[in-house]
């Protein structure tokens, strides 16, 4: 997954080695990775966040639940993207009003 800086990578990094003896909880991480890393290749093309979130969210889809915005899970993905991953503030507008604000 790309990042903003390495302190990003740190911070990322820091909340992972935590999550490690929550298996739900590092699993939840691992999915906002991969979905991170599924956008990137399409926004690095061209593409906007905006334009490709919904479509490579629902490529995750047999590995969970339905995407369903302003869910707690959803709200905790776009959270921790946007907070490290390079194009986080893009997911975050993308996101909308449903997630907590900053």
């Amino acid at each position: 997954m790309l990042v903003r800086s390495a302190s990003k990578r740190r911070s990322w990094f820091r909340v992972v080695e935590r999550s490690k003896g929550a298996v739900t909880v590092l699993a939840f991480l691992n999915l906002a990775e991969q979905w991170a890393e599924e956008m990137e290749p399409l926004v690095a093309a061209g593409a906007k966040v905006a334009e490709v979130a919904d479509d490579t969210f629902a490529s995750l889809a047999p590995k969970l639940v339905p995407f369903e915005r302003g869910s707690a899970m959803a709200d905790l993905m776009v959270r921790y993207l946007s907070e490290c991953w390079r194009y986080g503030s893009d997911l975050r507008k993308w996101y909308g009003p449903f997630g907590p604000q900053d």
